[in-house]
């Protein structure tokens, strides 16, 4: 399939300039250190369980350096095809579930004061979504490798940045899978109502980390 604009991939660009708006504007001048963290909207299990629920959503747009932000949008960028392959309405809400779980992952099984910030959950369920279909056959060896080169920079990171979540990343991994599966089987599916619904539930979570 091709596309030729942004307006193909409004989802894409649209998520990419909110994570960096948020990187510029909010996280920089509060410090990019855990308490700088915390105070955007990073995830922390010990929070979360007193009623900080926004952080599992907040926590998708904060980044602990400027490297982990440019990482994570080159890697963004670089999938932007499966938001025309889904249609936007599913490409978001794989997005979002694929993070969302991820930090609920996370929050279950680290240790309550870790702090655990980025896109990188919600991205891996991205690339869960095209494995799926490069494992189905639906899409060309020459992507799969390509696929398996970004995947392999992510883990990289992964291991080396101790505020990424390797559960987090898992867990969005599987849950972009699980959505692949679905949306291949139900093409017709539509999911425009739940687009929408996460829409506004990240727009009110990213509104209480600036506020709160």
């Amino acid at each position: 399939m091709r596309y030729r604009s942004a307006a193909h991939t409004p989802v894409t660009y649209v998520i990419i300039a909110v994570n960096i708006l948020w990187f510029l504007a909010v996280e920089l001048p509060r410090g990019l250190g855990a308490y700088g963290l915390v105070a955007s909207g990073a995830c922390a299990p010990v929070l979360v369980t007193s009623g900080d629920w926004y952080r599992l959503l907040s926590a998708m747009f904060v980044h602990a350096s400027p490297t982990h932000i440019v990482l994570n949008m080159i890697s963004l960028w670089s999938l932007r095809m499966v938001e025309v392959w889904f249609g936007s309405a599913k490409y978001f809400v794989t997005y979002w579930l694929s993070g969302f779980i991820g930090f609920l992952l996370s929050t279950a099984i680290t240790s309550p004061m870790t702090v655990s910030a980025g896109a990188s959950g919600a991205i891996f369920g991205v690339f869960g979504a095209v494995l799926y279909m490069a494992l189905r056959g639906i899409l060309t060896k020459n992507v799969r490798n390509q696929l398996i080169f970004i995947l392999a920079l992510n883990l990289v990171y992964d291991v080396v940045t101790p505020s990424v979540s390797l559960a987090g990343h898992v867990g969005g991994l599987v849950t972009g899978v699980m959505c692949a599966a679905l949306f291949v089987q139900r093409a017709r599916m539509q999911v425009n109502v739940i687009a929408i619904c996460c829409g506004i539930l990240t727009a009110v979570a990213l509104a209480f980390a600036y506020f709160g």
